[in-house]
């Protein structure tokens, strides 16, 4: 049928409006969609951590630590934007900051996260030091009253000096006072009266500045407030009633001026009172040890707060990164920050959750003490300091005095009531032939730490390769683990046979695994982590004894043409022997008996074969991936499972399960190598003839599937 030209021209009209509505129709529903999937975005926070050490990513133990939180917690940086630091690695610092602290946001319900600007947020600064200022009311109360009652005795005190000024000055100058002693005294009085009033003024003002503020230094206050009434007191009204009845009593003294002496001393006596007075209020006073830890933490200027229901951590800006020494470094290279905040941050918020943390007492013997300036376990001590245990250590053998003389041990440190402790008895020093009678204060050491066994406390042994066992030297310990499950053959270690191209076999004392039994969370928190044991000795675990004791191996050595060498004193090469050969020793293992725990661990490399250092020392956990020790921090750890096993351990050993985990240091992988030379050279080869080379490939392959069909 044929259309007229008006027909045709409604059927393209049509065709107009229906393309405009179809038009329309896909721009609200683009529209819409990109409206829900940002609405989606904004309430399903998602993204990816693909950084070298997920530097953006919160670690399996600080996950585990949200997850157990209870109670609203808040965490407030106080930092300025990293735009505005000169240096660009500390800038970098404050941006992870920000953003990991955001990540516990994110994680948590719990938490609340808060940043703000020391140089834009002045106001809601104040305002969030007067709202922790108003948690210690209570507590502050009765200082704060102190503090106000001694300033108002301050003040009556510069009133009452200004007004006898002028009848010390007159006595001074009354006609029957000869030239001498008390005239000369009275003179200074005066003199001191004129000089108080301004000297009174300009501290009152030092103390009104400390407690005018949005978090008063009321410890500052009470210091300068109680230096000068015990000045006041002692130095002033007292020293001056004292002298004034001293010349009054004499017989020289006018009778006129003895009674003038007396009313000055009775008035002199009535102002050194309400002093005293003021001075005991503030004495009675109690500190209060949070407030003042808070104050002296707020007073840098670049901080993180950690606000839980009941305390307050607060990090410094410089405690939220690790420098390495810089004598390691190569000259001219600038040590990378490497950034520790989540560490910080998860340790304020374990220790915070805890009522009484452990007690972690390190035991042993040696010239180099375990903690402390020049200690032999500082990374590890580190890492439970952080966590707010309480680090100790005795040494059972005493030590070196002033001009290196030995002194005495001192008594072992006591846990408070209630308080958990772990023991960990450190690698006894090795025999002395010359004296095989000096046992080191191993047999105190052996009735310490079976006592604190008796008493529930946790205990890890960390024994060494002893090859005269008849010596002692760590037997009589090795022994307190046996009816657990434990034997320690420390009189054997574990060798493995290298071969190497014309030459004799050889033998390696070393060991790095990288598997780890599943059996515990200490070892199935350490998948895949690179480990690392010397001289290793082998622990013969025994099965249950059917009652309720349990022995879980650790860390499990496996390999060809290993065994246990008892010969390592001869001067001969140690050679491979069938008789003790295995393709598996454990060398570490954890038991559980009775609700009690113990570790135990052998492996240490003995000071005749090298530099000694045991496996958790900072001989093995403190050196990086470039081999050097110093390093670990800079490059990342080389041997990271160490650290982390010990750690592990000693939480595991104090009923803290809920903190095994893969932590925030272990996040400190390591980095891709840079390029050598060699390898520059052979990319360059490889792209330069093989990308056209695989193009024209693909290009023929193209073109013969096309020819056939």
């Amino acid at each position: 049928m044929d259309r007229t030209p008006g027909q045709i021209a409604d059927s393209q009209s049509k065709r107009r409006v229906k393309y405009g509505l179809n038009v329309a129709v896909v721009i609200l529903v683009a529209i819409s969609l990109a409206v829900l999937v940002n609405w989606i975005g904004y309430r399903q926070f998602f993204r990816r951590d693909y950084t070298h050490g997920r530097k953006y990513s919160l670690s399996d133990q600080t996950r585990k630590v949200l997850d157990k939180l209870d109670g609203d917690y808040k965490l407030v940086s106080i930092l300025p934007p990293s735009r505005r630091v000169s240096d660009p690695r500390l800038g970098s610092i404050i941006d992870q900051a920000v953003d990991v602290t955001d990540e516990y946001d994110r994680r948590s319900r719990d938490i609340t996260v808060e940043h703000l600007d020391p140089t834009t947020n002045v106001t809601r600064i104040e305002s969030f030091y007067e709202s922790l200022r108003a948690r210690y009311d209570d507590q502050l109360e009765p200082l704060s009253q102190a503090i106000g009652q001694s300033r108002e005795v301050i003040a009556e005190v510069r009133s009452e000096a200004g007004a006898l000024i002028e009848p010390v000055q007159k006595l001074s100058e009354h006609p029957e006072l000869a030239d001498g002693e008390l005239q000369q005294f009275l003179r200074s009085v005066a003199q001191t009266f004129v000089r108080l009033g301004p000297d009174l003024k300009s501290l009152d003002s030092r103390v009104e500045k400390a407690v005018d503020h949005k978090l008063p230094n009321y410890d500052a206050a009470r210091s300068t407030l109680t230096n000068l009434l015990r000045d006041l007191d002692e130095s002033v009204f007292a020293l001056a009633v004292g002298e004034f009845r001293k010349f009054a009593d004499g017989a020289p003294t006018p009778a006129a001026v003895k009674e003038q002496l007396l009313a000055l001393a009775d008035k002199f006596d009535a102002v050194n009172r309400k002093i005293k007075e003021a001075k005991d209020e503030l004495d009675g006073a109690g500190k209060v040890e949070g407030y003042d830890n808070l104050i002296d933490q707020v007073s840098s200027p670049q901080i993180v707060v950690v606000v839980g229901p009941k305390d307050v951590r607060v990090i410094p800006l410089k405690e939220l990164f690790r420098e390495p020494d810089r004598s390691q470094m190569r000259p001219g290279q600038m040590p990378e920050l490497r950034f520790q905040g989540e560490e910080k941050i998860t340790g304020a918020l374990v220790s915070m959750s805890m009522s009484n943390p452990p007690m972690v007492v390190f035991v042993g013997g040696g010239p180099r003490p375990a903690t402390g300036p020049g200690g032999q376990y500082q990374k590890v001590t580190q890492r439970l300091q952080n966590l707010n245990f309480k680090v100790e250590s005795w040494n059972p053998a005493g030590g070196p005095g002033p001009g290196g003389r030995p002194m005495p041990p001192g008594p072992a440190p006591e846990p408070q009531e209630g308080q958990k402790a772990v023991w960990i008895v450190l690698p006894q020093p090795p025999p002395n032939p010359q004296n095989p009678m000096a046992s080191g204060g191993n047999q105190q050491l052996t009735e310490t730490i079976r006592g604190h066994m008796t008493e529930g406390h946790g205990v890890m042994f960390m024994l060494s390769f002893n090859p005269m066992p008849f010596m002692g030297g760590g037997n009589e310990l090795a022994k307190l683990m046996e009816p657990w499950g434990i034997t320690a053959q420390t009189d054997r270690a574990i060798l493995a046979e290298i071969r190497i191209p014309n030459r004799p076999p050889g033998a390696d004392y070393r060991f790095d695994p990288v598997q780890w039994p599943a059996d515990l969370p200490v070892t199935g928190a350490i998948s895949g982590m690179r480990g690392h044991f010397e001289l290793p000795s082998p622990l013969v675990l025994t099965k249950p004894l059917g009652d309720g004791s349990m022995v879980y191996p650790l860390v499990e050595l496996r390999g060809k043409r290993m065994w246990a060498a008892t010969d390592l004193q001869s001067n001969q090469r140690p050679v491979y022997d069938p008789q003790t050969a295995k393709d598996s020793f454990v060398i570490a293992a954890a038991a559980e008996k009775d609700g009690n725990r113990i570790v135990a661990a052998t492996a240490s490399h003995d000071p005749r074969m090298g530099q000694f250092r045991s496996w958790a020392s900072d001989g093995v956990t403190d050196v990086g991936v470039i081999g050097m020790r110093g390093t670990a921090d800079a490059f990342g750890a080389m041997w990271p499972a160490n650290a982390e096993l010990f750690v592990n351990s000693v939480f595991w050993l104090a009923g803290l399960e809920d903190l095994i985990a893969a932590s925030a240091r272990s996040q400190d992988i390591r980095r891709i190598d840079g390029i050598t030379q060699e390898g520059i050279e052979r990319l360059r080869w490889s792209l330069l003839p093989g990308l056209p080379i695989a193009i024209i490939a693909v290009g023929i392959g193209v073109w013969l599937v096309r020819r056939k069909g």
